[in-house]
């Protein structure tokens, strides 16, 4: 329904097509919708460990409202085992029916902060 409070979906609640499509080595916010839902994926591109995690550095809906997102790529604990895979850090926002009026995004890392693409995608297939 409009107007609705966008969320973060959990693992577990994103919808498959979805979930393949945000392993993406190139990190970015890629717009997208799926069975007439707005949904957010936001990458942080291939990494060369397990461990990461991306995080909103503030509220979503404060976020969103002005037009900026900022998430924060969380790696492992210094001297932690980690296996020496590649991962796609991601997570999913589900948007409601929209609109969407995000204009900055912004990934945030130890090397620093970086500004990422936002990419619109059109209907995922079911």
């Amino acid at each position: 329904m409009p107007g609705e409070t966008p969320r973060l979906l959990g693992r577990e609640e994103i919808p498959r097509p979805l979930a393949e499509r945000a392993e993406t080595p190139e990190a970015g916010v890629y717009v997208t919708s799926y069975r007439h839902r707005i949904y957010l994926l936001v990458c942080a591109g291939e990494q060369r460990t397990a461990g990461y995690e991306l995080r909103l550095t503030a509220s979503l809906a404060e976020q969103l409202s002005a037009g900026k997102l900022e998430v924060e790529l969380v790696g492992p604990p210094r001297g932690a085992m980690v296996a020496q895979v590649l991962t796609y850090p991601f997570l999913v926002v589900d948007v409601g029916e929209g609109p969407v009026r995000l204009r900055e995004a912004t990934l945030v890392s130890p090397t620093g902060r970086r500004p990422i693409p936002i990419n619109f995608l059109g209907e995922v297939p079911s």
